[in-house]
């Protein structure tokens, strides 16, 4: 279960972090 948690976990926070950061850059924008 962890080793197909593992990736997962991390593709979804990596992605979380992509988001926030288009978000944080068209309100510089």
């Amino acid at each position: 279960m962890s080793k197909t948690t593992g990736p997962a976990v991390r593709k979804s926070s990596l992605f979380c972090d992509i988001i926030k950061l288009t978000f944080i850059s068209t309100g510089s924008l």
